[in-house]
């Protein structure tokens, strides 16, 4: 298990690693749950699909995003200095797991269907 600071800064080097594509794409594991984040670096918006949305707990994931998100700008310099520096994290509706085994299934079924018709 990794502590919030440890991922915050994997999220900051990787966004920076990825910083010249259209969007990010990447799954996200927190208390036994997967979900799925896309960042969209040049509109400043993170979406998290998650497939458990009815339990309503609230996620570590929202804060390290942003956190991430702060150090990414800063360090990234003008182009995202140019617009808000603040962080919209959308939650998306999207499809719920009967059970309470099948997230990682929906994460990489959601991974596909983006980079299938988003990728190019």
């Amino acid at each position: 298990m990794h502590s919030s600071v440890e991922m915050e800064r994997y999220l900051t080097a990787a966004l920076k690693k990825q910083q010249d594509k259209r969007y990010v794409i990447g799954a996200f594991y927190e208390s036994s749950h997967w979900m799925l984040v896309v960042f969209y670096l040049r509109d400043n918006i993170a979406y998290i699909f998650d497939s458990d949305q009815a339990t309503k707990k609230k996620w570590e994931i929202k804060s390290c995003l942003s956190l991430a998100w702060k150090r990414y700008s800063f360090r990234a310099g003008t182009r995202n200095m140019l617009k808000k520096n603040e962080l919209q994290i959308k939650m998306i509706e999207c499809p719920q797991q009967p059970g309470s085994y099948e997230c990682g299934y929906y994460v990489l079924k959601w991974m596909y269907d983006i980079t299938i018709h988003y990728g190019s």
